[in-house]
């Protein structure tokens, strides 16, 4: 574990995502990692194959060993570095994956940090919109499920509008056991009249139209 790591962080030296690492700073990132056991083998190994497979190889895009560096970061709950890296390929006009993404949304949803998902999900839009990226069903589905998880309904509706206007299907019974589970009783009384703020009410509107789609009483 300790050669695929820092190797993985050599190649972000190659790649500038951090110009002053010295190999002591290596040394120390990969005692964290392995340290805290929270970076399978297997699962590292198959982030880093493309990186290490050929050392000699030079002509692998650079999207990949930002990829790779990304899912390090956030298997090891290192979102900040993470997101460096994040921040470094926009900088470098190299465009962001579904897969890039996709390893954002778990390392937020594994330390609960949700709000930053929905900050993620204005970064997709914004990419969608200047057809630089074609959202897959299985990001759709994450974002979808994590919004559900932390109560974000406004952009639990919009994921699904997305969807529905690219003709994706979407498991309604996964969703609405999802809801169920963490927000059974979720202004199940309340009515617009009794709402006291503007975003209590807006919220209000976002769960009914959740619950109807859902086929939730």
């Amino acid at each position: 574990m300790q050669r695929e790591a820092k190797a993985l962080l050599k190649q972000m030296k190659k790649i500038n995502l951090y110009k002053e690492l010295s190999d002591d700073d290596i040394d120390k990132h990969t005692l964290y990692e392995e340290n805290s056991n929270l970076v399978g083998k297997s699962d590292l190994s198959v982030a880093l194959a493309q990186v290490l497979k050929d050392e000699n190889q030079t002509d692998i895009p650079l999207v990949y060993n930002f990829n790779s560096s990304i899912f390090f970061f956030c298997k090891a709950r290192m979102m900040d570095d993470a997101l460096r890296a994040y921040r470094r390929m926009c900088e470098m006009k190299i465009q962001p994956t579904n897969q890039t993404f996709a390893h954002l949304v778990r390392g937020y949803y594994s330390l609960g940090m949700y709000r930053e998902i929905t900050y993620l999900w204005g970064d997709i839009k914004r990419f969608m919109k200047n057809s630089y990226l074609v959202v897959h069903r299985d990001l759709y589905e994450l974002l979808l499920l994590n919004f559900i998880q932390g109560g974000y309904f406004e952009r639990v509706m919009e994921v699904i509008g997305h969807m529905n206007d690219r003709n994706m299907y979407t498991d309604k019974l996964m969703y609405k056991s999802e809801f169920l589970r963490l927000h059974k009783n979720l202004y199940r009384s309340l009515k617009a009249s009794d709402t006291r703020t503007e975003a209590q009410s807006k919220r209000l509107e976002h769960v009914q139209e959740f619950r109807k789609w859902a086929g939730i009483d």
